[in-house]
């Protein structure tokens, strides 16, 4: 999903997350990580890129405008 410039996606128990448009990918393992507090992006990086790549191409698929803060205003 995507909101005001939030991003995450799900794939069972993994969870990847960017909260701003500057931010780095993160990934947390959901069945051990309720709170998100150990990001595991460093030790998977090939699971985090194939669900960037996963991420990306759902966007494409759904017309998801990217928000950029100050930019974007109701037409």
């Amino acid at each position: 999903w995507e909101h005001v410039g939030n991003k995450a996606m799900r794939k069972g128990n993994w969870k990847i997350v960017k909260d701003v448009e500057d931010a780095a990918w993160e990934l947390y393992d959901m069945s051990m990580d309720l709170t998100e507090s150990n990001n595991l992006a460093k030790t998977n990086t090939t699971l985090i890129n194939e669900m960037i790549a996963e991420y990306e191409l759902w966007t494409k698929q759904n017309g998801v405008k990217v928000f950029v803060k100050g930019k974007n205003k109701a037409d």
